[in-house]
């Protein structure tokens, strides 16, 4: 990661004290990246779409909730598709790393 690019260098003396969400995000952007500047692959394109929830006891609370109360509850459900599908949650589409824990951090 040192290359003599500033932020590059700050962001890897600080990648050793990530954890496994910022480190997971840092992965799937390198990689989305590499796609992208592939020169066999000139129409690859990407959306990354983020949620933050937690599990609380019996509740699923919305962390990007946009009320300054406490976070909305939300309820998960079997689309049918791969993945289940979050119901109230606000999600967020985020182009970068940075990006990305910006609204962690937030939520």
């Amino acid at each position: 990661h040192r290359d003599g690019n500033k932020d590059e260098t700050e962001e890897s003396d600080v990648f050793d004290d990530w954890g496994v969400i910022p480190r997971a995000l840092h992965d799937i952007f390198a990689r989305l990246e590499e796609e992208k500047n592939n020169p066999n692959n000139q129409s690859f394109k990407f959306e990354v779409n983020l949620q933050c929830v937690e599990l609380y006891g019996e509740e699923i609370r919305d962390l990007f909730t946009t009320s300054s109360s406490k976070p909305t509850t939300v309820k998960i459900r079997d689309s049918g598709e791969s993945e289940p599908e979050v119901i109230g949650a606000r999600t967020v589409t985020v182009s970068s790393h940075k990006e990305a824990m910006h609204y962690i951090m937030r939520g």
